[in-house]
């Protein structure tokens, strides 16, 4: 009997250990995969196609994210590990310039004393001389460590790494006291001086309400969506110049900015209509949803607004809204 009694107990040992094991969820069906969103098109984005397709030599090639999310930042670093390598573009259309968000004017000094000393690109400390020389820590986005992966690909590529966003007291001078506060010369260079349609200001102030969880009403967001497109189209700018110097641009931004209908192409083709232009949004799948034309941001006439989305699992966050219900007291 004793040894029955231990059998019982090892087979239930084993049951209490396999069972998990077994009862994993499988991936999201769309995790891994980009969906070309005018054209109906669901493939790996490992498949070799796909760098063809988003990396056409003279495009500037817009990469969102959510920018907490670490698989945004490896996936975008695969696509440039195979910009890199693609032997169908020529060397010079496989040179890029790489335009982020991440990096203000501010830094441009920090950036130029980064190429000053330029190192080995396979010195396996450079990436992290990088992040330490632009301060990374002090600046309020994601960890270093999730971006990596990207920034090493992009130093081993060997293009310029480009600062987008304008220099922050500036922007802040602008979400105080909107964009009146600039010289006019500068206002229309960027193309801001034109009228911006109502779907395209509405939308937006509403994508501003929700990223404050409704807490704060829409109207109070005028300056903030003044500062909002001036980012837009600095970094716009940036990727012009960018890619006036050599055949082509790779921006590195949150998904609200690589829109097509309102975000950094839209001043790009409002100054280079004849640019070649692509928007990929990088999102997060959700549980039950498994058609990929249900993802990605539409404009007011119920388009999509981007050319491809990308599908990655959801990152692992506490949730944003509590933390702001507690900061203004609700």
């Amino acid at each position: 009997m004793a040894t029955f009694a231990r059998g019982v107990i090892v087979l239930a040992i084993w049951l209490a250990l396999a069972v998990p094991l077994t009862a994993q969820t499988p991936p999201h069906p769309l995790a891994g995969k980009i969906f070309a969103a005018r054209t109906g098109v669901l493939t790996d984005l490992s498949n070799p196609a796909v760098v063809g397709a988003l990396f056409p030599c003279g495009a500037i090639t817009l990469l969102g994210e959510v920018h907490d999310n670490p698989e945004h930042h490896r996936m975008r670093g695969d696509l440039v590990r195979g910009l890199t390598n693609d032997g169908e573009l020529s060397a010079t259309c496989r040179l890029r310039s790489f335009i982020f968000e991440h990096i203000s004017a501010d830094q441009d000094q920090k950036l130029n004393s980064f190429y000053e000393t330029w190192p080995n690109p396979d010195d396996p400390e450079v990436t992290q001389r990088l992040f330490s020389m632009l301060e990374w820590d002090k600046s309020g986005w994601p960890s270093r460590h999730m971006f990596v992966p990207l920034m090493s690909e992009i130093i081993r590529h060997g293009g310029a790494i480009v600062a987008g966003n304008p220099k922050r007291d500036v922007t802040r001078m602008i979400a105080r006291e909107g964009l009146g506060t600039l010289d006019p010369p500068l206002v229309a260079g960027l193309g801001l001086d034109r009228p911006v349609p109502d779907a395209h200001r509405d939308g937006l102030l509403h994508e501003l309400e929700a990223s404050h969880c409704g807490l704060v009403p829409k109207g109070a967001f005028g300056n903030m969506a003044a500062a909002q497109r001036y980012r837009d189209a600095h970094i716009a700018e940036a990727a012009l110049k960018a890619a006036a110097a050599i055949p082509g641009a790779v921006v590195f931004a949150g998904n609200g900015h690589v829109r097509t209908d309102r975000g950094v192409p839209y001043y790009i083709k409002q100054r280079a209509p004849h640019r070649m232009v692509i928007a990929v949004t990088f999102t997060e799948v959700e549980d039950g949803n498994t058609d990929p034309a249900l993802y990605g941001p539409r404009d007011a006439t119920g388009r999509p607004a981007t050319d491809y989305v990308a599908f990655a699992a959801p990152a692992a966050r506490e949730d944003p809204c509590e933390a702001m219900r507690k900061m203004f007291g609700k």
